[in-house]
């Protein structure tokens, strides 16, 4: 029992440190936002690598918490109940998992639309650079040979 008392002790201390990372990683995700929003260039820099090394501590921590839970012996119900069997002696830990799933699923969401909003400032930039360099927008029309054309110029429709 000595045992399983031992790994109960270290699986809710992971549980916790992924608590406290996911709680980190929502305000980097909302400093994120809050840059993206500002066109803070330096500050987004800075806190896009604050919520890649926190990415990275989950991913670890979650890799020590799946290492954890299959050591808790087999029973009844089987393996996908073992955490909680494990922390049956600490329902506050199982609360905290259960928040902290929910905050990581609020987390993904956020960080898909930062990344949206990534993606739509790269391409905005890419327009302005194709601009200023003078080449063709890769957003053009095909025209009627197939082949792409410009926005910028305009193609007689008929001849008189």
């Amino acid at each position: 029992m000595k045992v399983e008392a031992e790994l109960a002790q270290a699986l809710a201390a992971t549980v916790g440190e992924i608590a406290a990372t996911t709680r980190k990683l929502l305000v980097a995700l909302e400093e994120e936002r809050e840059a993206l929003q500002l066109g803070d260039d330096q500050r987004l820099l800075y806190v896009t690598g604050v919520k890649t090394g926190l990415l990275q501590r989950l991913e670890a921590l979650e890799a020590e918490r799946a290492h954890l839970v299959s050591q808790v012996p087999s029973g009844n119900p089987p393996a996908p109940f073992a955490m909680t069997r494990a922390l049956a002696a600490h329902p506050a830990t199982l609360a905290a998992w259960e928040e902290t799933v929910e905050l990581l699923g609020y987390c993904r969401t956020l960080n898909q639309s930062n990344g949206a909003a990534v993606e739509l400032r790269l391409r905005q930039v890419r327009q302005a650079l194709q601009i200023l360099s003078g080449a063709p927008p890769s957003a053009g029309l095909y025209g009627p040979q197939g082949a792409r054309e410009s926005l910028r110029r305009s193609n007689p429709i008929a001849k008189a």
